[in-house]
């Protein structure tokens, strides 16, 4: 006969290995795996985009210089800069290496979500948590801040319990909170990424102007050639221009015009496929949001959507490459 000691041992040994047996962890892995794959391919091109708002300024520059020494005697004219929009496009290229630190965070506390999926990880995974709620709420106050917009009540104190949560010794509840922790923190990424697309917007017509308008002035000063305007188009086509494009596009002022229209059809196609990618990356986080919403139920976790949309982000920056 066992004694009542014995008996209690084997109880709570039974209870313990039954929480480890129905820890949700193969999607657990699945939803860590997509946060993975999500945050590192909403990073592969924010130093492209944040060169890309900056480059307005350097572009403005020679355009307004070369404008104005169309008469040489004002060539020592200073060259009006709208300040406003230069410290606007300089804060955006703060802010989205902010993102992309965020990012790089969160992808690292998905990591130790996935490690807890596989064995026990208390400490990485407290400590990725951490330094993912810092670089978020960074990213977050500062992108908020410059949108003139302010944050959002539900996703401001976000640090205050996360080494208490992820420390509890059961698997399955240490998963579940740690998967809540992370998604709090996607949703405020997610809301930051919208407000960093607002503050685009007001920024991306003068910065596609100017972009265009320096490919332009160079086409028209003779410092490039004219199929270097054409080639993003011609790419798309799958075609090859003939040995001597150049030459016949300097000798006709019809082809000079297209290739001019062109150009300035290029930036602005350059300006929605931008728009396309923040709105692509925003649904992104929704769907992953939502499937971390469902770890732990009955039904278990899909992350097709995910992985659809990230593929739609892939393909619009290699498009970009291409047409480059």
């Amino acid at each position: 006969m066992r004694s009542p000691i014995t008996t209690l041992a084997l109880a709570i040994a039974a209870m313990s290995l039954a929480g480890c047996a129905t820890a949700p962890r193969t999607d657990a892995g699945l939803i860590a795996d997509a946060g993975i794959k999500a945050t590192g391919t909403l990073q592969s091109d924010v130093n492209t985009l944040a060169a890309h708002v900056t480059s307005a300024d350097v572009t403005e520059a020679f355009t307004q210089r070369w404008q104005i020494c169309a008469v040489p005697a004002n060539c020592g004219v200073s060259v009006p800069i709208d300040q406003h929009l230069f410290d606007e496009r300089r804060k955006l290229a703060e802010v989205i290496h902010l993102r992309a630190k965020a990012l790089g965070a969160l992808g690292q506390a998905y990591g130790a979500l996935k490690q807890e999926a596989d064995y026990d990880a208390r400490a990485d995974a407290t400590s990725a948590t951490n330094d993912a709620v810092s670089a978020v709420n960074d990213f977050a106050g500062n992108v908020f801040a410059l949108a003139k917009a302010p944050i959002p009540a539900p996703v401001v104190a976000l640090a205050g319990d996360v080494a208490g949560i992820i420390a509890d010794s059961r698997q399955r509840h240490r998963i579940l909170a740690a998967n809540a922790k992370l998604r709090e923190i996607a949703q405020r990424l997610h809301d930051g990424l919208k407000q960093e697309a607002f503050v685009f917007d007001t920024v991306a017509a003068s910065t596609e102007q100017q972009r265009s308008a320096a490919k332009i002035a160079l086409f028209q000063a003779g410092l490039i050639p004219g199929t270097t305007l054409l080639q993003p188009m011609v790419n798309a086509l799958g075609v090859t221009l003939n040995p001597g494009a150049d030459g016949m596009i300097a000798n006709s002022p019809a082809l000079r015009a297209a290739t001019i229209d062109t150009a300035r059809a290029q930036s602005a196609a350059e300006t929605v496929a931008i728009q396309g990618r923040y709105q692509a990356s925003l649904a992104a986080l929704d769907a992953l949001i939502a499937e971390q919403d469902q770890l732990g139920g009955k039904g278990g976790v899909s992350l097709a959507e995910v992985d659809r949309l990230l593929g739609t982000i892939a393909a619009s920056l290699q498009a970009g490459k291409g047409g480059n």
